[in-house]
């Protein structure tokens, strides 16, 4: 293929899908055509670019000025954006959370070229009682696996190559949406209304999060920017930290700014560990609207949502809320009260 006309396809191929927004561009194929047409110029340039280096042209250019030398420069282009083919590639070889991506764009640039064969398949009833895959959930994978969640309440990482049970374990309910890979972790949500984290390599447990309405989770998890995006079958929508599962809300004392935001408990503690030693009250962060150390811990009312210090109502439960006045510890007393009563009666 002649390099000019490698170059005009892709020029009306990157005009094309400029043009057209994602799901167009998946329907039409015009992603896959703009990649393949890139990966032909791609190959021409480094057959060129080989040449060169054997015949000691692009060293002999560099030498003299390589910014005056359209050789060399297409030389350095073409290991440029073969490193960049080689990212994309190796990328596109996993299938880390469903439809792929956090758009759920279920698209990938790899092709399956035929004949086509059978190279293994997993029989799940032979794994126990009830050990079957939900209807309709994508096998996610990862870090050489394949990670799949059953309605036993198991999760399962298979071999990649061959199929074979790598790890499984064992959650508390059952699973009803796909799993997650990220960073050489594994996550799930399940019925019973907990997140798990696990190792991908030995499936051992990382950290859990306890759904604290205890609404089952029945979808996928959805990974970006850090955290697992997963609602609950109550209609909450929960962003949890991917490195430890938790999350606390953090309040800017000061009244001008009034900023709320959550971070990640694992980083909290470390930040106050920084300052163990004579100190009555957790220190002040630092506000990420205002940039003034003026930020606390905070908490939710689970009732009406607000954000609040604790202890902001004096004299009464540390819980209480200053909006609506709903606290879970008084509930929690007048509850345990009620007990009492019914069992003296």
């Amino acid at each position: 293929m002649d390099i000019k006309i490698a170059l005009q396809q892709a020029r009306n191929h990157a005009t094309l899908t400029g043009n057209c927004p994602p799901h167009q561009i998946r329907r039409a194929g015009c992603a896959r055509d703009f990649f393949l047409v890139w990966a032909r110029l791609a190959k021409e340039i480094l057959l060129e670019a080989q040449k060169c280096v054997q015949t000691g042209f692009a060293g002999a250019a560099l030498k003299r000025g390589w910014a005056n030398d359209p050789l060399a420069i297409r030389t350095l282009l073409a290991f440029i954006f073969c490193a960049t083919l080689l990212v994309t590639c190796s990328r596109a070889e996993e299938w880390p959370q469903l439809g792929r991506n956090p758009q759920r764009w279920n698209y990938s640039p790899h092709t399956v070229e035929p004949p086509y064969r059978l190279k293994w398949f997993v029989n799940f009833r032979d794994m126990g009682f009830d050990c079957r895959v939900y209807p309709g959930i994508q096998v996610v994978a990862g870090g050489g696996n394949v990670y799949v969640g059953t309605k036993s309440g198991c999760l399962f990482a298979l071999d990649a190559q061959s199929g074979a049970v790598a790890w499984k374990q064992v959650l508390d309910a059952p699973v009803m949406g796909e799993a997650g890979y990220s960073a050489g972790k594994v996550y799930i949500g399940t019925m019973g209304g907990v997140v798990y984290a696990a190792d991908c390599k030995t499936g051992k447990q990382v950290w859990c999060f306890e759904n604290p309405r205890r609404y089952g989770f029945s979808v996928g998890v959805l990974l970006a920017e850090g955290r697992i995006i997963i609602p609950d079958r109550g209609g909450m929508l929960y962003a949890i930290d991917q490195a430890s599962g938790k999350m606390v809300w953090i309040m800017c004392s000061d009244p001008d700014c009034g900023a709320t935001y959550q971070m990640g408990m694992k980083d909290y503690f470390e930040y106050v560990q920084q300052y163990e030693g004579g100190l009555t009250a957790p220190p002040a962060l630092i506000c990420e609207k205002c940039g003034e150390q003026s930020a606390f811990r905070a908490m939710e009312c689970k009732k009406c949502g607000k954000i609040f210090f604790m202890s902001t109502v004096s004299e009464d439960y540390p819980d209480k809320c200053p909006e609506c006045g709903y606290s879970r510890i008084e509930k929690a007393r007048l509850k345990l009260q009620d007990r009492r009563l019914k069992t003296k009666d």
